[in-house]
């Protein structure tokens, strides 16, 4: 045989090649390959290009033949016989013959492409046995434009669709149906896939926040949530999906995702503290591992119902076992009120002497008479009622008890003498600072206690303060820090104002100053024994709506948490009486007994009443509070002398142009008591008295109820002289207060007016109308 060419130029088939005992019925050889390859009579070049190589040598697999050795190059000299090139034809022929009816029907089923290796100096040949497809673009709000554009572009590369080609437009309008379609036939068919790419963007893709899709993927992006049996990644492609789509930053998207985890996980990966959305989904995933993933209805992914189930099951059953074993207890145990019941149905009740019940187990308290007919409605019991049994005074007692309020920290439930800010002053501990039988400079007096008197029925909205009677030996005063009240005790016998370090944390910063430590010196007690003192401080306090900035020192533990000494008792001028177990206050303030309406450019005098501590005939100074300057008003400052019910005439004017209602209860004036700081100069009335216009002088001081009686007024009424005095004197002043309901001499057209007038027109001819008598 001839050989031409080279070993690296040329090369011959291996003759196990054209072995066809292993080939299948779909492989095909032509004879031209056989008669001419197989001779060796034309080698086969590299100029030979590899698409004509591969349609002309390389054998394919099909479904029928899933497994063929590759074609391997034969690159050795090999001369054969003509004895065994003969042989090799007539095999071959016979398969040809067997296989020429199924060379048409060879198809491609597998969708991953099949390398067939012609040789190591030759690229890879892929060949694609099914293409993939793209779904279908509806243009509803749902649908995703973004997702289908690419998915479509994939497509077109996948079938070498080019885009100057026509085709690429032709497949894009096979893929569209619903609103997309229609939009799409709208279009000029001339278009070219570029423009029909431009226009579907600027439709489908490019969206403002006004698009009903934006508002639906807004709102299913805010309320995603883990499903049950939804794994993790799942779950974060669908919110990074819907992110994207709405052009949310990744750290929005990351709160997203952790939001819509169950509780536990979501709490176990916060604490993780992640900072981008794959950490998070790490995180995620190690807490499901460590089972953090629990849902509301299912414990665990996958095992929730079954584990839901169980649990269930093994929780019903035990419930029934134990209401099993109760029921069989009660029959064990005896009825203990059965029992009793028979055996002393015949003796009877020792105290009280009725049947039914046992002396040890009778409730009569004792009182009152005993009846049989009679039965308890508390303790069902025969003998006595409800109110003679024990129960009652229990119920009673607790009731009470619940009722009562502490006046040292006003908590209900207990009384002052059992306050826990007064227990060591109950047991006269000596190393506590401010102990009333062993003080720093004296001692106090055990009679001292005093209640606050001044329980009238007017009030003050800017005041909240009154002295407290406790049921101890001990006087305190209600003060506040702002919103904090404190009862501060009184003592006489310390020369300094104390406070202990809880209260000095617990009061406001504006009421406190900074603790100085380098006045922390010892204080000394009246046994002789050193305290150390942590510093001092200035502290602001408000008492009856006057502020009081004093020194205090600060210790870390006290008998009382807030003690006032004679320090502060001598600067603010207030007065302990002993024998009446009161203090003597200067100050007090003045209030408006009724409504009053001041009218523009008018001045009046009214009488305004004091507390219950202000007594019949003192002197004092009245003058003008903020409450009735910050209206506009003004009140005169003057000497008064208080009356037998404690009230005082205040006089006020109105400047201003409009109409001024005072409230009832409202401070008008503040009294100070005379003392000796004031100067009375006598003047002589003989000469130059002043005058006063525009007044109505009052000569007559008021009675217990207030306003004097008009006794012109009352001669319109007629009184039974039935009544008693005091009925007579309630009824006049009733009268006198609402006498400008009344029609009277001075105003006879009350309840008139002329406003509107109804005039009856009738006809000319019209005659009035008569009706017949009855009977």
């Amino acid at each position: 045989m001839n050989q031409s060419g080279s070993d690296d130029e040329n090369f011959y088939l291996n003759p196990t090649f054209l072995s066809f005992n292993n080939i299948s019925d779909k492989s095909v050889l032509s004879d031209t390959f056989l008669s001419k390859n197989c001779l060796g009579e034309t080698p086969i070049t590299r100029s030979d290009s590899d698409s004509s190589f591969a349609d002309k040598y390389l054998v394919v697999q099909t479904p029928e033949t899933p497994e063929i050795d590759p074609i391997q190059p034969y690159f050795t000299k090999t001369v054969l016989s003509h004895a065994e090139i003969d042989e090799q034809i007539v095999s071959a022929r016979q398969n040809i013959k067997f296989n020429s009816e199924s060379l048409k029907k060879v198809t491609f089923s597998t969708s991953t492409p099949s390398i067939i290796n012609s040789s190591s100096k030759y690229r890879s040949i892929a060949v694609m046995e099914k293409l993939g497809t793209c779904r279908k673009f509806a243009g509803y709000p749902k649908d995703n434009g973004t997702k289908f554009l690419r998915e479509f572009e994939s497509f077109c590369k996948l079938h070498e669709l080019d885009i100057l080609n026509e085709k690429t437009v032709a497949a894009f309008h096979l893929h569209l149906e619903g609103p997309a379609l229609t939009w799409f036939n709208g279009l000029s068919p001339d278009l070219s896939w570029t423009t029909v790419k431009r226009l579907f963007t600027d439709r489908y893709v490019q969206i403002g926040w006004q698009h009903p899709s934006v508002v639906i993927e807004s709102e299913t992006f805010h309320n995603m949530q883990l499903g049950p049996t939804q794994e993790i990644e799942d779950f974060s492609c669908q919110v990074l999906e819907k992110g994207q789509i709405l052009a949310k930053p990744e750290h929005e998207i990351m709160f997203r995702f952790i939001n819509g985890l169950p509780e536990k996980l979501a709490f176990y990966v916060r604490t993780s503290h992640p900072k981008t959305q794959s950490e998070a989904l790490s995180f995620a995933k190690a807490g499901e591992a460590y089972k953090y993933r629990i849902h509301e209805q299912c414990a665990a992914v996958g095992k929730g119902p079954s584990f839901r189930n169980a649990q269930s099951e093994d929780i019903s059953e035990m419930k029934s076992q134990i209401y099993e074993l109760t029921s069989m207890m009660k029959k064990l145990t005896p009825d203990k009120a059965f029992q009793q019941s028979d055996q002393r149905q015949s003796s009877g009740c020792y105290n009280c002497s009725c049947t039914g019940h046992a002396k040890r187990y009778c409730n009569w308290n004792g009182s009152g008479t005993i009846s049989a007919e009679i039965s308890c409605q508390l303790c069902n019991q025969s003998g006595h009622g409800a109110g003679q049994c024990l129960k009652f005074k229990v119920k009673t007692d607790n009731y009470n008890r619940n009722r009562v309020v502490c006046q040292i920290c006003s908590k209900p439930n207990h009384t002052a003498s059992e306050c826990y800010h007064n227990q060591f002053a109950q047991q006269g501990n000596p190393n506590f600072l401010g102990d009333t039988r062993h003080g720093p400079s004296g001692s106090f007096s055990e009679n001292s206690s005093y209640s606050d008197n001044d329980t009238s029925e007017f009030y003050s909205d800017n005041e909240n303060f009154s002295i407290a009677q406790t049921d101890s030996k001990f006087i305190y005063l209600h003060v506040k820090f702002h919103s904090v009240h404190v009862a501060a005790l009184l003592d006489s016998g310390s020369s300094i104002n104390i406070m202990s370090t809880s209260l000095y944390n617990s009061i406001p910063q504006a009421c406190k100053s900074m603790i100085d430590v380098n006045n922390g010196d010892n204080i000394k007690l009246a046994n002789d024994q050193n305290v150390q003192v942590k510093g001092t401080a200035t502290v602001k306090m408000y008492y009856k709506g006057d502020k009081h900035c004093l020194q205090v020192y600060i210790l870390e533990q006290t008998s009382h948490p807030f003690i006032l000494g004679t320090s502060y008792l001598k600067d603010n001028k207030i007065t302990i009486d002993f024998g009446e177990s009161e203090v003597v206050q200067k100050h007090a303030n003045i209030r408006c007994q009724k409504r009053i309406t001041l009218d523009p450019h008018s001045e009046i005098i009214i009488w305004g009443r004091l507390p219950r501590n202000i007594h019949f005939g003192y002197q004092g100074m009245c003058e003008s509070s903020t409450q009735i300057l910050s209206h506009g008003l003004i009140s005169s400052k003057a000497v008064v002398t208080v009356s037998q019910d404690r009230t005082v005439p205040v006089k006020i004017l109105n400047p201003g142009s409009n109409s001024v209602v005072i409230p009832k209860g409202k401070i008008i004036a503040k009294f100070s008591q005379l003392t000796e700081e004031y100067q009375v100069r006598h003047v002589n009335c003989t000469n130059n008295v002043p005058v006063v216009q525009n007044i109505n002088l009052v000569k007559q001081c008021p009675t217990e109820q207030g306003d004097s009686i008009d006794c012109e007024f009352l001669e319109n009424f007629e009184i039974n002289p039935t009544l008693k005095d005091d009925q007579k004197i309630a009824l006049n002043h009733l009268l006198c207060d609402n006498k400008e309901v009344f029609v009277t001499t001075d105003r006879p057209n009350l309840g008139c007016t002329d406003i509107a007038q109804h005039h009856i027109i009738l006809k000319p001819d019209m005659r009035p109308l008569h009706q017949n008598r009855i009977g």
